[in-house]
Parts: structure tokens; sequence; C-alpha cells
């Protein structure tokens, strides 16, 4: 609908100011509650862990130097060379859009967890909480899995709370109004399918007015996803607007009132001028749409602006849906916002390319004489997520992402079969002692047993709700015991794949499993920071030890005497399961461990990091035996051979390295 040029200074009033309120607002929360000069100042809303992420770099460090490559030649071209002159411009275009593309997989890729922890919580809150039941549960849980699909923006409105003396027309109309105007808008210039400005948009998710304590509460539930909530509270004379909002960092949610807007002023003039009663109280609504139409695309422009500093706001294009009087201040807000966000992004860039050169100069100067890798090969198509050797050390058996299995010749490095049956990326591996069987575990939630000899899948198991994250085979190959991100342990028949006993009792996942040989009993670690200790014939359990921190990866010897940790500050803890003490904090990795082994002889620690290197350490003394460097991505998995003679890597690029252990 064309706005008419005699309502433009009625909205004028409160659009003008409310612009820079909310980039000041917007910037404090971004900051962390620290006032700014200028919108961007200080700002970085890019995760550090995207910004680590090896993947990330290396797409920086490689457009870097096309970067570099295409000013060169640009500045050699001659001015009647305008057609390759374009050609550089849109290949700059182009590679900014990757960075863009990778960026937001890589910070979906750090939701998806936050995502699955708060399903699993999603009872206990549901339960607490009595005004959940207002809402549709089932809606709720299908937000938070498409968030682990896809990252994208949350909007929401709630219907406006009028009060009794408020004029009929606004009491029957304004609700539709609103949730259809914003709803025609967001669809045409922000779209979900969008692969920039993606907001997925919910007019009808509250079936009743909401108020700053309804946020935060919704916070709750919905905390790992980037949301703005629109509310409004109407009188017979004013109309207030409110922001809610929670974004990628930020734990608490930030409310956001907005000055009032006096609606009954605007529609005196308005008839004051001639027009109808009815039309007056038509344009009046006309204008608390727009309202909100202008507040979502600023509030839109703003979040992946201030993820992404090569995003262009859409705002900027809008001049012809609202009058540029509307909309200036909007875009002055942006553009300050756009010009220091590219400011910090520059100095980043700087900063990741230089301490990359550094790492390759180390790489490149480090000669060990001991340690050596005596293979490396291309493995996988993408992470590799697990390893596991046959105990005679002749096979290699690894996984990762591609949902594949592959099995190679430790000998010659060969590809001898690839097993496809997983539905998703492959977590999990063990092979049996006796070396007829190989057992996998997937974020499908299945486990599958193979043949080794023939790759025949033989069983499929299904019992978990999530991920499996570990798995182990006993000594005399009769039963597999399986963790998973459901919190519980499994043990299963693997002659027959039945089920014989569920074991609950951690409070978050189980990412570890090592099976006692001589006293039957099942050591499990877990996210909670426990190890606990089960009776492999019964399920039940005998000890619970309590030794960790917060922690991403953990393992337990094999003789169960040592409880070995990495964590998420870089540094690797050592502990003793006989008194629960700790022995050993091992500092040394420059960025977070990603997976830590044992010797079978229990004498060694290995341990692999984000910053692309494996380090070796003596168990008893804690010392730094050695670093071996050759990935040139992150260190995703490690693991000894059974006779404790090599060890075998693999990294975020697929690659797999082996090499002697001296």
């Amino acid at each position: 609908m064309t706005i008419p040029p005699y309502l433009y200074p009625l909205a004028a009033p409160l659009l003008i100011p409310v612009a820079r309120q909310l980039g000041r607002q917007l910037m404090s929360v971004m900051n962390g509650g620290q006032r700014s000069q200028s919108p961007g100042a200080n700002l970085s809303s890019v995760p550090d862990q995207v910004k680590e992420d090896p993947r990330y770099v290396e797409a920086l460090v490689k457009y870097s130097q096309r970067k570099d490559s295409r000013i060169q030649e640009f500045h050699s071209l001659e001015t009647i060379q305008e057609e390759r002159r374009l050609q550089i411009r849109q290949q700059e275009i182009t590679d900014r859009r990757e960075i863009s593309r990778l960026q937001r997989e890589l910070i979906r890729e750090l939701q998806t967890n936050e995502i699955q922890l708060k399903l699993h919580e999603l009872d206990a809150i549901w339960n607490r909480e009595k005004w959940f039941s207002n809402l549709s549960r089932q809606e709720t849980e299908r937000i938070l899995l498409e968030g682990q699909e896809h990252h994208r923006l949350l909007m929401f409105i709630a219907p406006p709370d009028l009060s009794e003396d408020c004029p009929l027309a606004m009491q029957r109309h304004l609700k539709k109004d609103i949730g259809n105007g914003l709803r025609r808008f967001l669809n045409q210039h922000y779209p979900q399918t969008s692969d920039r400005r993606p907001v997925e948009f919910y007019a009808d998710y509250f079936t009743r007015p909401l108020g700053d304590i309804e946020v935060r509460k919704l916070q709750m539930v919905l905390s790992p996803v980037p949301t703005f909530i629109l509310y409004s509270d109407i009188n017979d004379y004013e109309v207030h607007f409110h922001v809610g909002f929670w974004g990628l960092q930020n734990q608490n949610v930030s409310l956001i009132p907005i000055q009032p807007w006096n609606w009954e002023k605007a529609q005196q003039e308005l008839e004051a001028k001639g027009v109808s009663p009815d039309l007056a109280s038509r344009q009046v609504r006309q204008l608390i749409v727009t309202i909100y139409q202008i507040l979502a695309a600023f509030l839109v422009d703003w979040y992946y602006l201030s993820i992404d500093p090569n995003y262009q706001p859409h705002l900027f294009k809008l001049t012809s849906e609202f009058p540029r009087i509307w909309i200036k201040p909007y875009v002055a807000v942006l553009k300050d916002l756009q010009q220091q966000r590219r400011q910090v992004y520059r100095q980043e860039l700087e900063m990741i390319i230089n301490k990359n050169n550094e790492r390759q100069q180390i790489k490149t100067q480090q000669n060990p004489q001991n340690w050596n890798s005596f293979l490396t090969f291309t493995a996988h198509s993408d992470v590799i997520n697990v390893i596991a050797v046959s105990s005679d050390g002749q096979l290699i058996a690894s996984g990762g992402w591609d949902h594949k299995i592959k099995i190679w010749s430790v000998q010659t490095g060969q590809l001898i079969r690839t097993l496809k049956g997983h539905s998703n990326s492959i977590t999990a591996l063990a092979m049996t002692p006796d070396g007829e069987f190989l057992v996998s575990g997937s974020v499908d939630s299945k486990i599958k047993i193979w043949s080794l000899q023939t790759g025949e899948l033989l069983q499929t198991l299904e019992g978990h709700s999530y991920s499996v994250s570990t798995v182990a085979v006993s000594s005399n190959s009769q039963f597999i015991v399986s963790g998973s991100w459901d919190n519980t342990i499994k043990i299963w028949s693997l002659e027959t794949g039945k089920l014989q006993h569920t074991l609950t009792g951690h409070a978050n996942s189980v990412n570890a499993i090592t099976i006692h040989t001589d006293a039957e009993l099942i050591y499990s670690g877990s996210v909670d920071n426990t190890i606990k200790v089960w009776s492999l014939e019964t399920g039940k359990l005998q000890q619970t030890f309590e030794p960790f921190q917060t922690y991403k990866t953990v393992v337990i010897s094999s003789d169960t005497q040592f409880g070995v940790s990495g964590s998420w500050d870089n540094t690797i803890e050592v502990w003793s399961l006989k008194n629960d003490q700790l022995i050993h904090t091992l500092p040394g990795h420059d960025q977070d461990i990603l997976d830590v082994a044992v010797s079978p002889n229990s004498k060694l620690i290995a341990s692999s990091s984000s910053d692309q290197t494996i380090k070796i350490w003596s168990l008893e003394t804690g010392y730094l035996l050695r670093t071996l460097t050759g990935h040139f991505n992150s260190v995703s998995t490690v693991n000894f051979s059974p006779d404790g003679l090599f060890l075998v890597s693999g990294s975020s690029n697929g690659m797999i390295m082996i090499w002697r252990c001296h």
C-alpha cells in the first residue's frame, strides 16, 4: 500500500530518534554492556571458535592471497580493459560471499551442540513453567531442530496488548493488520529461503500478549537460536513498542523499550486535515504496521551485519518502499556499523594471516628425529571423527562426516574397502580382539556390526535416541558397550545383537567407554564431568568419580588407573582413579584439545588439537616428550595401535598420518 505524503510527518517524531536509540542499545549488548561512542567500536560478533577454526583460517588465507593477486592485476590494467576489471570485481564479491557462507556454516555447527543440549533440557523447563502450556511444544522442538540444519534469525511478534478503552476498530483489526503486514513484508524482502538474510517469522506462535517476563521465559528454551521479538501495548492514546533480543554470544535477554508514539494525536491531525474518521483510523493502523516493518528490517540487517562484515543491508534498497525521511536515520546507523565491522574484520584478517605464517615457519624449521611419520594419505573428503586399529596392527578403520567407514592397510595405505550404511556422521569405531568384526556408531543413533573380512553388514542395533558417541568391545568379543548423547550406556550381545542392559546415571552425554578385562568392569566418562564404574555382567553402578572440571574429550587408560581429559582451555589434566586426585595439568597446545589417547602400556599420552599438532607426554611425569607436526588442519582424532608400536592421527581435511612410536 502506497503511503500518502501527508502521513510522513506523523511517524517521523518516533522513527527518527528511535534509530539512534536502538543502535546504541544493541551495540551496548554486543559489547557486553559497555557503552560505545560509535556503533561497531570494539565489536567482533563472530564467535572465537569460528575465527580459530582451521577451515575458516584456511579460507581467509586463500582469500587474502587471491585478493592480493587481483589488486596487482587490477592496477596494471589499462582503462580500456574495463571488461576484465569488472570480472576482477565480481571475483572479489564471489570470494566474500563464500567466506560468509563458510562462516555461517561454522556458526551453525557451534549451535548444533547447544541445541542438542537444550532439547535434553526441554522436558524439565516445560514442566517447571506453567506459562509454556500456552505455546506449541511440537513447534518449539521444530524450531530448535531446524536450527541444527540452517543458521537463521527468528522473528516473533506477539498480539498487541490493547486496553479496553482502545477504539473498537483497533481492537478488531490491529492484530491481523500487524501479522499480515509484517508477514508480507518479510516474505518479500527477508524470506526464510534467502541464503544471505534468512528470517523465520512467526505471527501466531503466541496466543496472547507478552510482557518482559514472558520474553525471558521464552529465552530459556530458544537461547541457542538468535531471536528478535517485537511486542507492544496500546492504550487510548499511545502505543508503546518493545524489542526483546538474544544473539549468538549473549546468555541473557536484552529488553529494549522504545519511546511511545501518540497515535491519538496523529488521528486528530488527520481528521483536522479533512480525512474521515474511518479512513484516519485505518491510516493510523497502517502507520503502526509500517513502524513494525521498519523496525524489523533494521533489526534483521543489524544482526546479519554484526556477524558478517561482508553483508550488504537490504534496507539500503527499500527507499521505494518507505519514505526516505523515515529510513534515512536507520541507513546511517547501519552504514556506521558496516564501516566499523569492516575495520575490525581487516584487523582480524591481518592477525590470522600473520599467525598462520608463523605456524608454517615453525613447521618448516622443525625436524623431529623420532616419531617419524611413515605413511600419509587422504582418507576422506571431510572431517575424520574416529580411527580404530586392528588387534594385529595390520588394518585401520576410519570414519568421518561423509557417513562412510573405510578400511586401510597399515603397510601400504591402500584402501581395502568402503562400508556404507549409516545415514549420518560416523562417531565411534571398535574392532573385536579376535579380528573378525568391526562395530560402528553414528549420529544417526544406530550401531552397526560389520564383517572385517568381507565388509558385509551383519546387524544393526537400535535403541539409543541420540548420537552414539563411543563403543567398546569386551576382551572375549561377546559384548558391545555403547555410550550416547542420550546420557545412557547400553550393553549388547555381539552374537545376537540383543540389548542386555541400559545403564542410566549420567546427567549428560557419555563420550568415553573402557572395559577393564580382568575385573569385568565398565568405566564411562561423561560431559557431566564424572567417571562411573559399572558391572559388565549386571549393569549395576559400582562407583562414581568426580575428578574433572569442564572438558571436551576424555579417555580412561587401559589399566583403568588414570583418567585423561582435554579441555577447552588448551590444557590436559591427568587424574588418579585410585584416589580421585589431580596428578598433572599439561599446558602446551595453542588451541582447544580435540582428542586424547593413552598408550596400551599406560606410559604415554597423545593429544591432538585445533592448533594442527600432536603432542606426546609422559603419563608418569607429565613431561612433554615430542611435538608432531605435518597436519595442515585441525587434528581431530588420535589412536595408538594395540601393540603400541605406532600412532594414527586423522585431521579435519580428511588426512591420515601414521607415526612410529620410539
